[in-house]
């Protein structure tokens, strides 16, 4: 049993929950348009042996998505997470929740 799919709909219509770190299966089945409709476009993009990565940055909390083409366009098949002010769990949980948040609510301004 792994968590339930997130939704595809907007941010304007449904207000997004924060993505648990153990809640890589709930954000894998979502596509680029869907990533984007909840939390925004990425601050930064990079092409890497294959893979696109995506990366979500907010005051030192960052969340990379691994993108990797396949014959049903894009999959996301890895998410990570940090906190560069202190890599402790429970710390880099608050820091995605805050990202989650605060990049939600710039996708619905």
């Amino acid at each position: 049993r792994g968590a339930a799919p997130v939704p595809l709909t907007t941010a304007r219509t449904m207000r997004p929950r924060p993505v648990a770190l153990s809640d890589e299966s709930a954000m894998r089945a979502l596509d680029p348009a869907g990533v984007e409709r909840l939390i925004g476009p990425p601050t930064f993009v990079r092409q890497d042996s294959g893979a696109t990565i995506w990366q979500y940055s907010v005051d030192g909390c960052v969340m990379d998505l691994f993108w990797y083409r396949t014959d049903a366009g894009q999959a996301l098949v890895h998410v990570e997470a940090r906190n560069i002010h202190s890599p402790r769990t429970a710390e880099m949980q608050a820091c995605l929740d805050h990202l989650w948040k605060a990049r939600a609510a710039q996708a619905e301004s």
